[in-house]
Order: C-alpha cells, then structure tokens, then sequence
C-alpha cells in the first residue's frame, strides 16, 4: 500500500513586523473598545429613555391638569344651563301671573267705571202733608 502524503497545515500569516502575542492585545484592546463602545450606548439609551419617560409623565400631568379643568367647566356649564332653565321658566310664569292679574284688575276697574257711569237711582221723596190743627 501507498502511504498518502498528509498535506501541510497553513500557518497563519503574521503581518510584518507584528508578533501572535501583539496580534492577541490588539484584539483583546478592539474587543474592550467594543465593550465600552456598547456600554456607552446602552447607557445614552437609558438616558434617553429616562428623559422619555419624563416626558411622558409632565404630559400625563399636564393632560390631567386639563381633563380635571374640563370636568370642573362642564359642571359649571351645568349649573349654568339649570339655572337658565329656571329663570325661563320663572319668566314665564311671571307673564302668566301679570295676564292674569290684569284681566280681574281690568275687570273690576271697567265695572267701577260702568257703575259710577250709569248713576244712582234715587228714591222719589214723598211731599209732606201737613195738616193744620
């Protein structure tokens, strides 16, 4: 039998100049720049959702502060629109009374009027006799 011939295992090509051990720091230095690059951003991100959130929270504020003003004009309105009622009813009510009272006020005075114009009937008075004694 034919012994195969193994084929030869590449080695890994080393830039000029620059060893394994320099080769693993510089990996070892991108991977923490990497790290801290990612840290970074994890922490702006927090950042940025904590001033969101802030955000958020004024606007809840602000829109309760508004919905709670609302609410205290609508029940205004309401009072408002009662009273309005009652004062038109009120009014009516006053119209009905005053037509009513000048009907019987107009009544009497016309019947005043009628009497006094019609005159007094008088009683004829009877002629004395006087006799002489």
């Amino acid at each position: 039998m034919m012994a195969r011939k193994k084929r030869a295992v590449k080695k890994a090509r080393v830039a000029k100049g620059k060893s394994v051990a320099k080769k693993r720091a510089g990996k070892r230095a991108a991977s923490a720049a990497k790290k801290v690059a990612r840290a970074a951003a994890a922490a702006k991100k927090k950042a940025l959702a904590q001033k969101t959130n802030a955000a958020k929270a004024a606007m809840k504020g602000k829109i309760s502060a508004v919905s709670s003003a609302l609410k205290a004009a609508k029940a205004q309105l309401k009072v408002a629109v009662k009273r309005e009622q009652a004062i038109v009813k009120m009014a009516k009510n006053k119209e009905a009374a005053v037509a009513k009272f000048l009907a019987g006020w107009t009544k009497k005075q016309m019947a005043k009027i009628a009497k006094a114009s019609k005159g007094k009937k008088r009683r004829k008075r009877r002629a004395k006799v006087v006799t002489a004694a």
